[in-house]
């Protein structure tokens, strides 16, 4: 069984050893986001986007809802490791400015 933990761990790890998602789960921790959001913050394409957002689905750091047109993605705080992830966001550089850039160009959605 502890093997089974140790494990699980260093794929939680391996997931959150990439900076766009750590950024990705940094600006989720503040605000829920949409795929379109993510491609102008980080100026990457939708497909990389999408890459990136499925990876952290599938360890189930993250959900998705559909509003109304959007696919919307916020942080599973019910996940167990969250609280792992919430202490590695502590030491992460503050996402807000991302957040505040999109507003001042028109292209934070409000949902």
């Amino acid at each position: 069984m502890q093997k089974e933990n140790s494990a699980a761990i260093v794929d939680i790890l391996k997931v959150l050893s990439n900076d766009t998602r750590l950024s990705m789960l940094g600006l989720l921790n503040l605000k829920d986001c949409n795929v379109g959001e993510f491609t102008e913050i980080f100026n990457l394409t939708q497909p990389a986007i999408t890459h990136h957002l499925r990876i952290l689905k599938n360890a189930d750091l993250i959900y998705d809802v559909k509003k109304g047109p959007w696919t919307v993605y916020s942080i599973n705080r019910e996940n167990i490791y969250f609280p792992l992830v919430q202490d590695i966001l502590n030491h992460f550089p503050n996402q807000e400015d991302k957040l505040d850039w999109l507003e001042q160009h028109g292209l934070r959605i409000i949902y």
